[in-house]
Protein backbone atom coordinates (compact mmCIF):
# COMPACT_ATOMS: atom_id res chain seq x y z
CA UNK A 1 0.00 0.00 0.00
CA UNK A 2 2.97 2.30 1.19
CA UNK A 3 4.69 1.28 -2.78
CA UNK A 4 8.14 0.34 -1.36
CA UNK A 5 9.55 -2.58 -2.57
CA UNK A 6 10.33 -5.66 0.78
CA UNK A 7 12.45 -8.39 0.20
CA UNK A 8 10.45 -11.33 1.53
CA UNK A 9 12.45 -14.86 2.98
CA UNK A 10 11.05 -17.64 3.03
CA UNK A 11 12.59 -20.48 5.32
CA UNK A 12 12.09 -24.30 5.62
CA UNK A 13 11.81 -25.65 9.32
CA UNK A 14 11.74 -29.13 10.34
CA UNK A 15 9.48 -28.41 13.63
CA UNK A 16 7.36 -25.85 15.58
CA UNK A 17 10.11 -25.61 17.96
CA UNK A 18 12.64 -24.72 15.24
CA UNK A 19 10.14 -21.92 13.60
CA UNK A 20 9.72 -20.56 17.29
CA UNK A 21 12.73 -20.01 17.71
CA UNK A 22 13.60 -18.70 14.54
CA UNK A 23 10.68 -16.14 15.61
CA UNK A 24 12.25 -15.13 18.79
CA UNK A 25 15.61 -15.15 17.22
CA UNK A 26 14.18 -12.75 14.85
CA UNK A 27 12.54 -10.28 17.18
CA UNK A 28 16.06 -10.13 18.93
CA UNK A 29 18.07 -9.54 15.45
CA UNK A 30 14.97 -6.66 14.64
CA UNK A 31 16.55 -4.62 16.82
CA UNK A 32 20.13 -4.55 15.15
CA UNK A 33 20.54 -1.18 13.45
CA UNK A 34 23.42 -0.58 11.56
CA UNK A 35 24.57 1.51 8.38
CA UNK A 36 26.47 -2.18 7.08
CA UNK A 37 23.46 -4.72 8.25
CA UNK A 38 20.15 -5.03 6.09
CA UNK A 39 17.34 -4.26 8.11
CA UNK A 40 14.75 -6.54 9.28
CA UNK A 41 11.36 -4.96 9.18
CA UNK A 42 8.89 -7.74 10.16
CA UNK A 43 8.41 -12.10 10.74
CA UNK A 44 5.81 -14.04 10.52
CA UNK A 45 4.59 -17.35 9.54
CA UNK A 46 2.35 -18.89 6.65
CA UNK A 47 1.37 -22.23 6.30
CA UNK A 48 3.90 -23.48 9.33
CA UNK A 49 6.70 -22.19 7.14
CA UNK A 50 8.42 -18.53 8.38
CA UNK A 51 9.49 -15.72 6.68
CA UNK A 52 11.50 -12.66 7.06
CA UNK A 53 10.32 -9.09 5.53
CA UNK A 54 13.92 -6.91 5.32
CA UNK A 55 14.52 -3.96 3.26
CA UNK A 56 15.37 -4.68 -0.42
CA UNK A 57 18.34 -3.32 -1.64
CA UNK A 58 19.40 -2.95 -5.58
CA UNK A 59 22.56 -3.90 -6.45
CA UNK A 60 24.28 -7.59 -6.34
CA UNK A 61 25.95 -9.87 -3.83
CA UNK A 62 29.48 -10.13 -3.19
CA UNK A 63 29.21 -14.11 -4.62
CA UNK A 64 27.76 -12.51 -7.55
CA UNK A 65 30.50 -10.26 -7.90
CA UNK A 66 33.52 -12.82 -7.25
CA UNK A 67 31.72 -15.04 -9.88
CA UNK A 68 31.62 -11.91 -12.72
CA UNK A 69 35.33 -10.42 -11.63
CA UNK A 70 36.77 -13.50 -10.25
CA UNK A 71 40.12 -12.17 -7.64
CA UNK A 72 39.13 -8.45 -6.53
CA UNK A 73 41.98 -5.62 -6.39
CA UNK A 74 43.36 -5.94 -2.55
CA UNK A 75 42.12 -2.45 -1.29
CA UNK A 76 38.72 -3.16 -2.65
CA UNK A 77 38.59 -6.43 -1.01
CA UNK A 78 39.88 -4.25 1.66
CA UNK A 79 37.16 -1.98 2.14
CA UNK A 80 34.28 -4.38 1.90
CA UNK A 81 36.21 -6.76 5.02
CA UNK A 82 35.80 -3.82 6.62
CA UNK A 83 32.32 -2.80 6.51
CA UNK A 84 31.84 -6.69 7.14
CA UNK A 85 34.12 -6.55 10.27
CA UNK A 86 32.06 -2.71 11.27
CA UNK A 87 28.66 -4.46 11.03
CA UNK A 88 30.19 -7.74 12.74
CA UNK A 89 31.56 -5.57 15.65
CA UNK A 90 27.70 -4.01 16.14
CA UNK A 91 26.14 -7.27 16.32
CA UNK A 92 28.60 -9.02 18.70
CA UNK A 93 28.55 -5.86 21.05
CA UNK A 94 24.80 -6.85 21.55
CA UNK A 95 25.46 -10.43 21.91
CA UNK A 96 24.61 -11.66 18.66
CA UNK A 97 26.62 -14.17 16.24
CA UNK A 98 25.93 -14.25 12.75
CA UNK A 99 27.30 -17.96 11.50
CA UNK A 100 27.01 -18.23 8.12
CA UNK A 101 28.83 -15.05 6.66
CA UNK A 102 30.04 -15.54 3.32
CA UNK A 103 30.12 -13.82 -0.12
CA UNK A 104 26.29 -14.91 -0.54
CA UNK A 105 25.34 -13.12 2.55
CA UNK A 106 27.10 -9.66 1.62
CA UNK A 107 24.99 -7.82 -0.38
CA UNK A 108 26.69 -4.86 -2.48
CA UNK A 109 24.02 -1.97 -3.31
CA UNK A 110 24.11 0.19 -6.30
CA UNK A 111 25.12 2.78 -4.35
CA UNK A 112 28.51 0.49 -3.52
CA UNK A 113 27.17 0.24 0.15
CA UNK A 114 28.23 -3.34 1.81
CA UNK A 115 26.01 -4.94 3.93
CA UNK A 116 25.87 -8.24 5.88
CA UNK A 117 22.21 -9.77 5.62
CA UNK A 118 20.94 -13.26 7.48
CA UNK A 119 22.47 -11.99 11.23
CA UNK A 120 20.42 -15.02 13.22
CA UNK A 121 18.73 -17.08 11.14
CA UNK A 122 22.10 -19.95 11.41
CA UNK A 123 22.18 -19.59 15.18
CA UNK A 124 18.17 -20.26 15.86
CA UNK A 125 18.16 -23.22 13.53
CA UNK A 126 21.29 -24.43 15.19
CA UNK A 127 19.96 -24.19 18.49
CA UNK A 128 17.28 -26.48 17.62
CA UNK A 129 18.95 -29.48 15.48
CA UNK A 130 16.44 -31.54 13.30
CA UNK A 131 16.44 -35.33 13.05
CA UNK A 132 18.72 -35.86 10.62
CA UNK A 133 21.64 -34.22 12.28
CA UNK A 134 22.45 -31.94 9.44
CA UNK A 135 24.72 -29.00 9.88
CA UNK A 136 24.05 -25.68 10.29
CA UNK A 137 26.24 -23.01 8.03
CA UNK A 138 28.15 -23.21 4.78
CA UNK A 139 30.78 -25.80 5.34
CA UNK A 140 33.45 -24.19 3.11
CA UNK A 141 32.99 -21.42 5.58
CA UNK A 142 32.48 -22.58 9.04
CA UNK A 143 34.88 -22.46 11.74
CA UNK A 144 36.61 -26.16 12.95
CA UNK A 145 34.83 -25.65 16.26
CA UNK A 146 31.32 -25.21 14.75
CA UNK A 147 32.34 -28.32 13.10
CA UNK A 148 33.26 -30.17 16.01
CA UNK A 149 31.61 -30.27 19.25
CA UNK A 150 33.03 -27.14 21.11
CA UNK A 151 30.26 -25.00 20.01
CA UNK A 152 30.06 -21.07 18.15
CA UNK A 153 32.01 -18.51 19.60
CA UNK A 154 31.99 -14.94 18.41
CA UNK A 155 35.47 -15.62 16.79
CA UNK A 156 33.74 -17.84 14.64
CA UNK A 157 32.31 -15.25 12.44
CA UNK A 158 36.01 -13.79 12.32
CA UNK A 159 37.63 -16.90 10.76
CA UNK A 160 34.31 -17.24 7.94
CA UNK A 161 34.92 -13.34 7.36
CA UNK A 162 39.01 -14.43 6.83
CA UNK A 163 37.72 -17.15 4.73
CA UNK A 164 35.91 -15.05 2.51
CA UNK A 165 38.60 -12.54 2.18
CA UNK A 166 41.12 -14.99 1.60
CA UNK A 167 38.44 -15.75 -1.33
CA UNK A 168 38.09 -12.29 -2.59
CA UNK A 169 41.50 -11.43 -3.07
CA UNK A 170 42.85 -14.95 -4.66
CA UNK A 171 39.45 -16.02 -6.54
CA UNK A 172 39.27 -19.20 -5.39
CA UNK A 173 38.07 -20.92 -1.93
CA UNK A 174 40.22 -21.87 0.39
CA UNK A 175 39.32 -25.28 -0.19
CA UNK A 176 37.71 -26.23 -3.66
CA UNK A 177 35.08 -29.22 -3.28
CA UNK A 178 31.95 -30.84 -3.93
CA UNK A 179 32.48 -33.55 -1.27
CA UNK A 180 30.24 -31.95 2.33
CA UNK A 181 32.38 -34.77 4.54
CA UNK A 182 35.72 -33.63 2.80
CA UNK A 183 35.55 -29.79 2.85
CA UNK A 184 34.40 -29.93 6.79
CA UNK A 185 37.15 -32.69 7.64
CA UNK A 186 39.92 -29.90 5.63
CA UNK A 187 38.25 -27.41 7.13
CA UNK A 188 38.59 -28.55 10.50
CA UNK A 189 42.17 -30.25 10.87
CA UNK A 190 44.49 -29.00 6.97
CA UNK A 191 46.36 -25.93 7.06
CA UNK A 192 45.17 -23.30 4.20
CA UNK A 193 47.71 -22.45 1.51
CA UNK A 194 49.38 -19.15 1.51
CA UNK A 195 47.11 -16.51 -0.40
CA UNK A 196 50.34 -15.35 -2.45
CA UNK A 197 50.88 -18.65 -3.79
CA UNK A 198 48.02 -18.35 -5.43
CA UNK A 199 47.70 -14.85 -6.06
CA UNK A 200 51.70 -12.98 -6.03
CA UNK A 201 50.04 -9.43 -5.56
CA UNK A 202 49.02 -10.54 -1.81
CA UNK A 203 51.35 -8.79 0.20
CA UNK A 204 53.24 -10.03 3.50
CA UNK A 205 50.87 -7.73 5.85
CA UNK A 206 47.55 -8.73 4.35
CA UNK A 207 48.44 -12.42 4.21
CA UNK A 208 49.52 -12.63 8.20
CA UNK A 209 46.26 -10.75 8.15
CA UNK A 210 44.57 -13.68 6.94
CA UNK A 211 46.32 -16.75 8.11
CA UNK A 212 45.43 -15.27 11.76
CA UNK A 213 42.14 -14.65 11.30
CA UNK A 214 41.35 -18.53 9.82
CA UNK A 215 43.86 -20.13 12.71
CA UNK A 216 42.45 -23.34 13.52
CA UNK A 217 42.48 -22.26 16.97
CA UNK A 218 39.92 -19.72 18.31
CA UNK A 219 42.30 -18.29 20.65
CA UNK A 220 44.82 -17.47 17.66
CA UNK A 221 43.05 -15.34 16.25
CA UNK A 222 42.22 -11.87 16.40
CA UNK A 223 40.15 -10.91 19.76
Amino acid sequence: RLDFLFAIKTLRVSSAAQNDCLLREAKTVSNLQHPNIIPLYDLGSHEGAPYLVYAYIAGETLAQLLKRSGALTMANAARIVADVLDALAGAHGQGIMHLDIKPANVMISSAGQHLVMDFGIARSISQQPDASGGITGTPQYMAPETISSQGAEFRSDLFSTGIMLYEMVTGTPVIDSNNVFQILNRNAHEKAEAPSSRNVKVDEKLEWIILKAIAKKPEERFP
